[in-house]
């Protein structure tokens, strides 16, 4: 389909803005995270994802738009988090939305691979494949917030 991944250190403006640049990208996909392995880490983990939706986000948005990227699309939340990520991801998600991007609002995460391979976590939620499925069919989306939760 002509996708092609671009690895870089999101925090480092020259690298960021270079292979934006040479890739020539027509969509933007921002799947940015910071998130451990483990549930019970997630607390520990919560400065650096709030720092990898703010400052990590604004490098990216701002990198697109001087390689003129013509379509971004990114991944949040679709519940409330208290506190220093909840900020950031509203930080997060207006830079995107300002940037007229596709947001597209994930429930919790359930199936393999996931904190929940064996029990459901509580609403919004949505399995790992349905998600997988489900986003790939926004990726035409026009801009704005798209949230995918089990029906």
């Amino acid at each position: 389909m002509g996708a092609k991944p671009v690895l870089c250190d999101v925090y480092d403006d020259d690298k960021l803005r270079k292979a934006l640049r040479e890739s020539r990208s027509d969509v933007l996909v921002d799947f940015l995270t910071d998130l451990p392995d483990l549930a019970r880490e997630v607390p520990e983990f919560a400065a650096r994802t709030a720092r990898m939706w703010q400052e990590g986000t604004s490098k990216l948005v701002a990198a697109a738009q001087a390689a003129r990227v013509g379509r971004l699309v990114s991944q949040s939340l679709a519940w409330k988090i208290p506190g220093e990520v909840g900020r950031a991801t509203h930080d997060h998600e207006r830079m995107i939305l300002d940037a007229k991007g596709t947001l597209i609002r994930f429930g919790q995460l359930y199936g393999p691979g996931t904190y929940y391979e064996s029990k459901q976590p509580p609403p919004p939620r949505i399995h790992v494949d349905s998600a997988v499925r489900r986003a790939y069919g926004v990726l035409g989306a026009s801009e704005g917030i798209v949230t995918l939760v089990d029906e």
